[in-house]
């Protein structure tokens, strides 16, 4: 079989009608993973030859679905349940428990997140699973869980909900046992509960259509947006990471992952350092310093264990009852 040769001239063509209009950077380390892309999408194209494909795909509107095939080929879809422990456990022991607790003394039961650049739905998933247990009352909320990705494949798995073993590596049993159903040898399927909990939809971080009421993107608690930014030009992060600070609500979260830490990007946001992860606030009013992960044994139930969330005071908060004194009530919201 004789492999497709793509020229160093194509390849800066195709560079630059990605970063156009997808907003992907592809520079020279990418150059192989760009080079294998197109050869994929070439192959199942009615356009074989690589500058008429280019020339073709230069005419076709972003919701096209040969674009549609180039960005499965481009995208990196990697993923799993509860990925980088240092993340969950902050959601998980602080800052949710703190959202929850301020919504609880303000009597406004509403929670928004979103999960921009959802890939195959691992990440909202793990979030809905999260709130699911930490909201015993979620039916009495009005709650958001936005799952987003420019792959329109990896978002149509995602809603279908179907895992194998490898993507549940991180996810402990008794979690595995209560919100998945075995089907077959090696395929777990999310219950119906979870997957209920979460939307998705299609939308791509380099485009100006949020935050907007159209695409629900607005006024969010929080944002997962991790792992994506890195992927885009270096003018696409900044303008992206403006719509996102856009979208928060007033003291709302947003999360990337540790190689995307940068304070001059996210600036104004503020800096919050939880053990092993950085994340950003919109507003320092009511800063909390988090404090460090406790002994497994005598720490607070985590997401490793069936949590049994003991009852408090209205008003009092999860971080409060298992990380603080009893009278420091400095909610993160």
């Amino acid at each position: 079989m004789t492999i497709m040769t793509i020229s160093d001239e194509i390849q800066g063509q195709a560079r630059a009608l990605i970063a156009d209009r997808l907003g992907l950077d592809f520079p020279e380390n990418r150059q192989a993973d760009l080079e294998r892309g197109l050869r994929q999408a070439l192959e199942h194209s009615p356009v074989r030859q690589p500058e008429q494909y280019l020339a073709w795909l230069a005419t076709l509107p972003d919701e096209s679905p040969e674009w549609s095939r180039l960005v499965s080929s481009l995208t990196v879809g990697e993923t799993y349940f509860f990925r980088d422990r240092s993340c969950v456990d902050a959601l998980e022991h602080q800052i949710l428990p703190e959202l929850i607790s301020a919504r609880r003394s303000a009597g406004f039961l509403r929670f928004r997140c979103w999960s921009a650049g959802c890939a195959t739905g691992a990440e909202p998933y793990s979030l809905a699973m999260l709130l699911h247990q930490l909201l015993p009352d979620h039916g009495k909320w009005s709650l958001t869980i936005l799952a987003t990705d420019i792959n329109p494949a990896a978002l149509e798995s995602a809603q279908l909900g179907l895992y194998n073993e490898w993507m549940l590596r991180e996810t402990p049993r008794w979690i595995r046992d209560r919100h998945f159903h075995r089907r077959g040898r090696d395929t777990f399927e999310i219950d119906p509960v979870i997957r209920q909990m979460v939307t998705f939809a299609p939308l791509n971080l380099a485009k100006d259509n949020f935050p907007a009421l159209l695409t629900n993107t607005s006024d969010m608690d929080l944002i997962v947006c991790r792992n994506v930014l890195m992927y885009l030009t270096s003018d696409v992060q900044r303008a992206a990471v403006a719509r996102l600070q856009k979208a928060l609500a007033i003291d709302g979260w947003l999360i990337v992952s540790p190689a995307e830490a940068s304070t001059e990007l996210f600036r104004p946001l503020i800096p919050v350092n939880f053990p092993g992860a950085i994340f950003y606030r919109k507003s320092q009013d009511t800063f909390i310093t988090p404090q460090p992960c406790l002994d497994p044994e005598t720490m607070a139930p985590r997401i490793t264990s069936p949590m049994r969330i003991p009852a408090r005071a209205a008003g009092a908060s999860a971080l409060t009852a298992t990380t603080s004194s009893p009278s420091s009530t400095s909610p993160l919201r």
